[in-house]
């Protein structure tokens, strides 16, 4: 007996059968309940069973959908394969358009410091060249109020840089603990960034190659989501894209930092 239910049971499972018997119970069941709880007697229940039921629809029409269900499916899967390769080639195509940008912009900022360094030395050199000129000039009361004046000029440049740097100062203070820190870390991760991802249902941010999750870590999650709100408002670090994922430290902040470890 055990061996006929698991041919039975084979049967069943290969595709044709299985929907068949899905077919045969969806044009039946109403005749199939009543045969087994209906009251009265065997032959009642079967009278009633054979009122309700036609050849057509004990072998016709489950054959004809079964059928129709074995041809259909193999076209839906290239359906739904084909909506599922669309939709993954979509999110990797701005995927990619994402990290374009971010390359792009990483090698502008790079440009700019590069810019930056080569003027310091070019006013370095130009600075020597400008010594080496007012010592060569003959008449020594000239070359005397020659360097009284340019004294001065560079004073009253320092003094201007050192103006600057109080109101980064003063910019420094405004910020919170936790918004300098998460600078400083932005600072020294190797892309500058912070990221946000969500993977199966959990939060967690992503900085400097180490993950901080809403769950396990809750405080310092918070705490850097607050910061990373605050300081997106005072134009220290940027939202790449506008999506909220991918934060990146921006140029504003990199000058203060600069300022700070002078």
């Amino acid at each position: 007996m055990k061996e006929i239910f698991d041919a039975i049971n084979t049967r069943i499972r290969e595709p044709y059968w299985g929907f068949f018997v899905i077919s045969f119970l969806a044009f039946n069941w109403r005749a199939l309940f009543l045969l087994c709880f209906a009251t009265g007697t065997a032959q009642e229940k079967i009278d009633l069973f054979d009122s309700l039921t036609t050849f057509w629809s004990l072998v016709c029409f489950p054959i004809l959908m079964a059928l129709a269900i074995l041809l259909i499916t193999p076209w839906l899967k290239v359906l739904f394969g084909l909506v599922s390769r669309l939709a993954y080639e979509k999110l990797n195509s701005q995927e990619l358009v994402r990290e374009h940008k971010y390359i792009a912009q990483k090698n502008m900022l790079e440009k700019e410091r590069a810019n930056a360094l080569a003027n310091k030395e070019n006013e370095l050199i130009d600075r020597a060249k400008r010594d080496v000129d007012i010592d060569q000039i003959a008449d020594e009361e000239t070359r005397n109020k020659l360097k009284i004046e340019i004294d001065r000029l560079r004073l009253e440049r320092n003094k201007l840089i050192n103006n600057n740097k109080s109101t980064d100062i003063n910019d420094i203070k405004e910020l919170s603990e936790h918004e300098l820190e998460l600078l400083k870390k932005l600072s020294e991760s190797e892309d500058h960034c912070v990221q946000k991802k969500r993977i199966n249902g959990s939060d967690f941010l992503m900085l400097n190659k180490v993950n901080i999750h809403e769950k396990n870590d809750s405080p310092t999650y918070y705490r850097i989501m607050d910061a990373i709100t605050s300081l997106k408002r005072k134009g220290l670090i940027k939202d790449l894209n506008n999506e909220g994922k991918l934060f990146e430290l921006s140029s504003e902040a990199k000058k203060l930092l600069s300022k700070i470890n002078e």
